[in-house]
């Protein structure tokens, strides 16, 4: 699945396939890509819309790399409960937990 900006869902491949997201995972896994810009990096900001000025980010870590990222917005986080609930509605036996 993709969630867009916007909160828009995606499904990007039929839930009896076997996507190739997770490495060693892939089996047991449903993966969920939120659509972010990422790295807060205020050269680009000419070239993004005026809302990426004062989005909110914060610290994170990944892979031992620090930086500020930008935060997903809040119709991204609302797209991703509804998803994640009916997902364990039709999986039930999946366990609700994350990396």
């Amino acid at each position: 699945f993709m969630i867009d900006a916007d909160g828009t869902i995606y499904q990007t491949l039929d839930l009896v396939e076997r996507a190739y997201h997770a490495e060693q995972s892939n089996g047991i896994s449903i993966g969920v890509e939120i659509c972010n810009r990422g790295k807060v990096n205020t050269a680009e900001w000419p070239k993004l819309p005026a809302e990426y000025r004062t989005r909110p980010s914060r610290h994170i870590v990944i892979n031992g790399g620090s930086f500020h990222a930008y935060d997903f917005r809040p119709e991204q986080y609302d797209a991703l409960v509804g998803l994640t609930r009916a997902l364990l509605r039709i999986f039930p036996r999946i366990k609700p937990v994350y990396p």
